[in-house]
């Protein structure tokens, strides 16, 4: 799992540090039906999520979770939003690591599918895969939605 973790970590411009000890329990305990494929999407899509520099058991998607009891959990300490989502976008583009096209070039077509995708991503996660609600976080049409879906060939790992 650390090593999904640096690897998502660098290629997602993110810093998220580890996993909490609870979270690597309930990870450990999951069977992992889709097996290594399974887990290292899982932690692409954890990575890309992730809003602290550790992951948690309240990170983690339902279908991990289980029946793990939430009262033992550490309390949420979070500090309330200071700006619109649209600020909070806008400022975390201005903080991007991409410095700048290197003299080799970049591909602009793979760059906008990643960022596509995990937006796509995030959505379907923040409403536990309802494409109807995703869709609408997105101001798409459900259609569109599943035709990127497709196109994209991202579909629920259960």
């Amino acid at each position: 799992m650390n090593h999904y973790l640096h690897v998502f970590n660098e290629q997602k411009c993110k810093s998220v540090t580890g996993i909490s000890d609870a979270a690597m329990e309930i990870l450990c305990n999951y069977p992992w039906p889709g097996n290594i494929r399974e887990l290292a999407n899982f932690m692409e899509r954890m990575v890309v999520l992730s809003t602290g520099s550790t992951l948690t058991p309240r990170d983690l998607p339902e279908k991990v979770l289980g029946e793990v009891p939430r009262e033992q959990w550490e309390p949420l300490v979070q500090a309330e939003p200071t700006e619109t989502p649209a600020e909070f976008l806008r400022s975390t583009l201005n903080t991007s690591c991409f410095v700048g096209i290197p003299d080799e070039g970049i591909n602009l077509k793979k760059m906008v599918e990643d960022f596509e995708k995990e937006l796509i991503l995030e959505a379907l996660e923040k409403t536990d895969w309802v494409k109807n609600k995703a869709a609408v976080l997105l101001g798409l049409n459900r259609t569109t939605l599943v035709e990127k879906l497709k196109k994209m060939n991202i579909q629920r790992e259960d």
